[in-house]
């Protein structure tokens, strides 16, 4: 009933790989946003810029880390 903010951990990827160290968590769904913007394409996922994330109330989030075919 209230929003929650969720401080990121480093990517797993990062700490496998110093490659992909800058890789960040990409924001796939987010149903508090606006549609079309609620859920992209995968290859669309919007950057996440911050080390935290707020999901809104009764709402669903899914950050994934990378992009398809990387």
């Amino acid at each position: 009933w209230q929003a929650l903010e969720f401080t990121l951990p480093p990517t797993a990827l990062a700490d496998d790989d110093p490659a992909f160290a800058a890789d960040p968590w990409h924001r796939w769904i987010d149903t508090a946003l606006a549609s079309p913007s609620d859920i992209v394409p995968w290859a669309q996922a919007v950057p996440v810029a911050e080390a935290r994330y707020t999901v809104q109330p009764r709402s669903v989030v899914a950050l994934v880390v990378g992009q398809p075919g990387r």
